[in-house]
């Protein structure tokens, strides 16, 4: 089997994610699996697309509800106190722009070192089919973690490979169905070039 050292940071997708059946992914990803090479992504939400029958395509952003309110990753660095929203000024003033603060949403990824020195690591986001919200927009959506969930993920003495697996895709099930919200934003996040808080506005 050729070893994959180089990931994009696209999607792997994690197949039987429906809790009758076991999770597996891709050959190609399973040797960082089994090397334990899991990250988180934090991210303040994410965008979708929406194709209608006339390939026009609707964008939508996908967030947390206003009323939740997660702990910070146990065994993080701001697991014992969190941080002030003064002290992100800009964070903070982009999402008062766009609507109001939310919690961010934290997605299972998979790394790889670097194969020449001095370079970034590479990651891929996992992802699973769709529940919740997303599934009236796209039938795939990232694997979504909760601070505990997470934490499990990076600890490289946590349960098997299928059993963990098994696990992240049954609570991103329920986070996406309980906790998340979906809304249409402009056009203007159609173009990967349109870096600016209008794209986030309802």
């Amino acid at each position: 089997m050729r070893e994959l050292r180089q990931l994009r940071a696209l999607e792997c997708k994690v197949d039987g994610s429906q809790s009758v059946q076991p999770c597996n992914i891709a050959s190609s990803y399973s040797p960082h699996l089994k090397r334990r090479e899991r990250c988180v992504l934090v991210v303040d939400g994410f965008f979708e697309w929406s194709t209608k029958r006339d390939g026009s395509k609707t964008p939508y952003f996908i967030r947390f509800k206003n009323e939740v309110a997660e702990k910070s990753i146990p065994g993080g660095d701001f697991a014992d106190g969190g941080t002030e929203e003064d002290d992100w000024p800009v964070q903070k003033q982009f999402w008062e722009s766009g609507g109001g603060l939310r919690e961010p949403l934290l997605m299972a990824c998979l790394y790889a070192p670097p194969m020449v020195d001095g370079e970034p690591h590479s990651f891929t986001i996992l992802t699973m089919d769709s529940a919740g919200p997303v599934t009236k927009i796209h039938d795939r959506m990232p694997v979504m973690l909760t601070p505990e969930c997470a934490a499990e993920w990076i600890d490289c003495s946590a349960a098997s490979d299928s059993a963990l697996l098994h696990k992240v895709a049954e609570t991103a099930r329920h986070t996406a169905t309980q906790s998340v919200t979906a809304y249409e934003v402009p056009l203007l996040a159609n173009n990967v070039r349109n870096d600016s808080p209008d794209c986030l506005l309802p």
